[in-house]
């Protein structure tokens, strides 16, 4: 039984493997000499994409860091629970927000920035499964 299922996988992803050579085929067409040099720009957009974005939001990480040093210097001769209020509220968006951004935001235009071509293929990859798919 785990054959048969093997074997119908196989057939339907070297079907779709084809009918994107098919389309592949007729960019490079349309494309002719271009292919290649829009290959390299797009690989080129995506790394400077990667950078730009990446670098961004490492300036916005270190904007929320120097917020969280100003509240706890503001604060100190602050006396009571609005200090501690205060600092644990400026804690907390730095832990939140922070991560948030470093794990959606940092983390894949860095990935981007150090592997623009599996970006550009995926992307082009992308493109062909939702033109198959219309």
């Amino acid at each position: 039984m785990s054959e048969k299922l093997s074997e119908k996988i196989w057939e339907q992803s070297s079907e779709w493997i084809d009918q994107i050579g098919v389309v592949i085929g007729g960019l490079a067409k349309q494309l002719g000499v271009a292919t290649e040099h829009v290959y390299t720009v797009y690989t080129k957009q995506v790394f400077f994409e990667g950078v730009i974005y990446a670098s961004a939001t490492a300036f916005f990480l270190l904007v929320l860091i120097l917020g969280n040093i100003i509240t706890w210097f503001v604060t100190r001769n602050s006396y009571g629970e609005e200090k501690w209020v205060a600092r644990i509220i400026a804690a907390v968006v730095l832990l939140f927000v922070g991560s948030l951004i470093t794990f959606e935001v940092l983390v894949p235009n860095l990935l981007k920035a150090f592997n623009p071509e599996y970006y550009t293929i995926k992307t082009i990859v992308d493109q062909i499964g939702s033109m198959l798919n219309k």
